[in-house]
């Protein structure tokens, strides 16, 4: 058996909670082996797979403020299609390097976004264009500062700790 901690966000996240979680686990009778894995320890190569995303044309930066996002790329209606960002219009590189930048903690909290670049007229309005990272300056649970929040982590994570 695998433990899986969801550590993406740390605002929420506490050590003391995740060993109450381990400890509560084994006095069920859960035998994990140790086989304790957080997402955090993929934060690495889910950086780099968003980059690769950029450089596929699947993912852009969005710099649209939060308070004019719906009406700058409204989501649409179940019946219509919602509208992309301008900024889906630069160019890869550019994208790359304000993903650096934003990783570099030089972009305030909730400035700029990294999105998936999906079908905009999809039945289901969450996979128009969801946010793949945002920005959160805080000090996470395990010791590091982290200043992107992975998002929609949870289906690459789960990839990762079984062909890991």
């Amino acid at each position: 058996m695998h433990l899986r901690m969801d550590d993406t966000n740390p605002e929420k996240e506490d050590a003391y909670f995740a060993t109450m979680i381990e400890q509560m686990v084994q006095w069920l009778g859960f035998d994990y082996d140790h086989h304790v894995y957080h997402a955090s320890n993929y934060f690495e190569t889910m950086f780099t797979l968003a980059c690769k995303m950029i450089e596929a044309d699947l993912a852009y930066v969005d710099f649209t403020p939060k308070e004019n996002e719906h009406e700058a790329h409204p989501g649409g209606t179940l019946t219509s299609a919602g509208k992309r960002s301008e900024d889906a219009n630069n160019t890869s590189s550019w994208h790359l390097a304000q993903f650096a930048a934003m990783r570099s903690g030089v972009f305030a909290d909730g400035h700029c976004v990294l999105r998936a670049k999906r079908d905009m007229s999809s039945g289901n309005m969450n996979l128009r264009d969801p946010v793949l990272y945002r920005i959160k300056h805080t000090q996470h649970p395990r010791d590091y500062l982290k200043v992107l929040e992975g998002l929609l982590t949870a289906d690459m994570i789960y990839i990762f700790d079984s062909h890991g």
